[in-house]
């Protein structure tokens, strides 16, 4: 043996039962032993003196993977130095996804070498078995992730938005409500296959896939062994079809909150996908999608989402800086797809009034009681008036004189079609709003709005105003 070096089989004795120690040491070949437990352990030999080379390297690499590949998940952990309980201040870590999930059965499809999301971001290898999907790491083979196919229940495939050439994004929920127990699943790939795809059949060997081909079936194939409750959601841009795109794609691209993403429409529902958390909304689930806009160019949609308990509220879910042009094609969509479960009042699926502080756009969808009262009276005023009319023609058909005969001759002829009956057409040039000084009627809760918007323009706060009403 090679002198000053430590010798690995000494210190691998130290640590074993007196038993097996006896029945190594006395076999002859101790050197050998040496050698085989500094392989093992990843270190030069001892016998190989200077001839070590990246041939030897690679061999030693080899043999680990393959040790790594035979090794369970629980296996593969580091054990703590101490058996003893994490003390009060440390706080335990997170259990990594899919460490209680045991599947050692045989893959009936695997993906290799796809970049996915989540739920890990990483590029793995998809396994998918009679009971789990696993994400292998495609370079150390080890298991990043486990997913039982149990809880996973919706399945999306949408193209990719902002990419140069076709890519599509899979999307696969646990949930349609973003849970952290709820796991998703989101990966992309090209719509041609690449030149180093390849897949693993169900009971067949590592098959390349044609540089080129399309890879909407094999995306297909995979997802049909997840035996998922819901079919597979495929874009139809004859159920949505977006205004402000130029290609044929059937969702419209928004904000929520910092987040860019995709709102799809389906004719079962709206996915909110590529950015994760992902989030679907039913179409049966939903009260109704609410678009405002205030300049035209650009608008917000907020989609509600019915409560479980009637008699609260819906969850409102606001999405900006979509296109403007999507108005009609989102209230057209809302207004075919949308369902309302039976036994439900056809009033609850109506909208519902915006929470918080006031905009223009809100204003268009609230109406002034006050302004209601104010327009009830002028009707009834000229009620009244027309019962006087008609009362003052009943004096007349009995004959009796009329003391402002003569004042009438003389009345102007402006005033002849003013006192123009209800079935007359009304001239425009004789308009309310034509006459000199006229200005629309305002309803109050605008003018507030406005007042306002002008006290906080000019530097006055909410403090101001509060002076001002007390």
């Amino acid at each position: 043996m090679m002198s000053g070096t430590p010798s690995f089989l000494d210190l691998a004795l130290a640590h074993l039962d007196q038993p097996l120690q006896d029945t190594l040491r006395s076999v002859d070949k101790q050197e050998a032993l040496e050698d085989i437990l500094r392989f093992i352990c990843g270190s030069e030999t001892r016998s190989s003196g200077d001839k070590w080379d990246d041939r030897a390297s690679k061999r030693q690499s080899d043999f680990l993977k393959a040790i790594n590949a035979q090794l369970k998940p629980s296996e593969l952990k580091r054990r703590r130095d101490d058996d003893s309980e994490p003390s009060e201040t440390t706080a335990p870590k997170k259990a990594k996804l899919g460490d209680d999930i045991v599947d050692d059965s045989a893959p009936l499809f695997i993906l290799h070498a796809i970049s996915t999301t989540a739920p890990v971001r990483k590029k793995v290898d998809i396994v998918v078995t009679a009971a789990s999907v696993k994400f292998v790491n495609a370079t150390s083979q080890a298991i990043e992730a486990v997913i039982s196919l149990s809880s996973l229940q919706r399945a999306f495939v949408v193209p990719t938005r902002g990419k140069t050439k076709p890519h599509w994004t899979v999307v696969i929920l646990s949930s349609d409500v973003p849970d952290t127990a709820a796991p998703q699943i989101i990966f992309g790939l090209d719509a041609a296959a690449p030149a180093n795809l390849y897949t693993t059949p169900t009971n067949g060997s590592k098959t390349a896939v044609t540089k080129g081909a399309e890879t909407l079936p094999i995306l297909r194939t995979l997802l049909s062994h997840f035996g998922l409750p819901n079919p597979v959601y495929e874009t139809d841009t004859k159920v949505f079809k977006s205004a402000a795109s130029r290609e044929a794609i059937a969702g419209t691209e928004a904000y929520l909150g910092a987040k860019v993403g995709t709102l799809w429409f389906f004719a079962d529902g709206v996915l909110w996908g590529e950015a994760k958390p992902c989030e679907f909304w039913p179409a049966d689930s939903i009260v109704d999608i609410r678009v405002i806009s205030a300049t035209g160019r650009q608008c917000s949609a907020t989609i509600i989402r019915r409560s479980e308990d009637e008699d609260e509220e819906g969850v409102q879910t606001g999405f900006t800086f979509l296109d403007g042009r999507e108005q009609d094609g989102i209230r057209q969509w809302v207004k075919k797809y949308r369902k309302v479960p039976q036994g439900t009042d056809e009033q609850e699926a109506e909208l519902v009034p915006t929470a918080g502080k006031m905009t223009i756009n809100s204003l268009a969808m609230l109406s002034d009681s006050e302004d209601d009262d104010y327009t009830e009276s002028d009707d009834s005023s000229d009620e009244d008036g027309e019962g006087e009319e008609s009362e003052d023609e009943d004096g007349d058909g009995d004959g009796e004189p009329d003391s402002n005969a003569d004042d009438d001759e003389d009345a102007d002829p402006d005033d002849d079609e003013e006192m123009a009956g209800p079935d007359d057409e009304l001239d425009p040039a004789h308009h309310p709003l034509m006459r000199p000084g006229a200005m629309p009627k305002m309803s109050k809760a605008a003018m507030n709005m406005v007042v306002g918007m002008m006290e906080e323009g000019l530097g006055g706060g909410v403090e101001e105003v509060d002076e001002l009403e007390e």
